[in-house]
Order: structure tokens, then sequence, then C-alpha cells
């Protein structure tokens, strides 16, 4: 390979041979300075922030979701027990402990069921008395029959889902 002098300011490789060599100039190499790759860090942390900040509502509204149709199921559970088994079930939520469990009358309560972290159970009204502390029991008859009930369940972030059940027909709904 011999160097040819194009110019006063550049030199060019040139292949001795007849091969596809495509023509270089030498010099110092490029790259990027200190504030490009500055910039880019900037940007990028800037992204992950705002990336970050919204996932985080997506899970507490995730978690809330989720603590309500586990609270649905349970009390769905529980009415279809009671017409099943010809027995009276109760669901009871402990809003001191913020957990809720299914229970039947003369037997063992069932594994108490935490609510997800940065979810609680906010109120209670069942029969039109509300509570926002202690115990609280929603009972289903031996028929499926049961009061008129609200269950509220909140996030840290102030969103609140409502569970109902319909008194005329005892069936669990989310609002």
């Amino acid at each position: 390979m011999r160097m040819v002098e194009e110019s006063k300011s550049r030199r060019v490789e040139e292949p001795e041979s007849s091969s596809s060599w495509a023509v270089r100039p030498l010099g110092p190499s490029t790259g990027f300075t200190l504030i490009e790759l500055m910039l880019v860090l900037m940007v990028l942390g800037l992204v992950y922030g705002i990336v970050f900040f919204r996932l985080d509502h997506v899970l507490t509204r995730y978690r809330l979701r989720g603590a309500a149709r586990d609270i649905l199921a349970t009390m769905q559970l529980a009415r279809s027990q009671a017409v099943s088994q010809q027995r009276p079930f109760r669901v009871v939520f402990d809003m001191d402990n913020q957990a809720f469990w299914l229970a039947r009358e003369g037997a063992a309560p069932a594994a108490k069921r935490p609510l997800p972290e940065g979810v609680r159970i906010d109120r209670v009204t069942v029969a039109g008395r509300s509570r926002s502390s202690g115990r609280e029991a929603v009972e289903y008859t031996s028929v499926g029959g049961a009061q008129r009930v609200r269950v509220d369940v909140a996030s840290d972030d102030g969103r609140t889902i409502s569970i109902q059940v319909d008194p005329l027909n005892a069936y669990a709904h989310v609002e």
C-alpha cells in the first residue's frame, strides 16, 4: 500500500493492487464529545424517570383492581357455598389488619387474605351500618340471601372501588 498526497492537508490510502478498497481519509478519529455524551445520559435519565413514575401509578391501579376482584370472588363464593351446603356463610372484613376471609358457621375460618401493599379496606357498610375500623361480616343465608352491602376498597393515591351486594338477589358486583 502506498501513500498518495491529494492535497496539502489530506492524505489517502491507495491499494497497491486493483482491489475494491474504499479510499478513507487519514487523520484524527471522530467520536462523541463529553457534552454530547452528557446530553444523551440526561435525556435517558429523564425518560427513565417518566416511565418509572407512570409505572408506579399503573401498578397501584392494578393492585387495587386485583384486590377488588379478590373480594368480589370471595363474596360470590360465599353465596355459592351457602346455597350448595344449605348453611350460612360469611365474609369477614378486618379493617384493622387489612384482611378478609370466608367463614362458615360452626367451622374454623379459612385463611386470612391480606390486601396488597398500598391498598386498604376503607369502609364496609352492611344494612346501613357503616364501619371503617374493627371487623364487619357480610352474611349469606342458606338460600343465598344477603342484606344490602357496600365495601369500599381504596389505594394510597386516592382511587376507590366499591363492591356492592344487591339485597334482592344477593348478587355482588363492582361499581
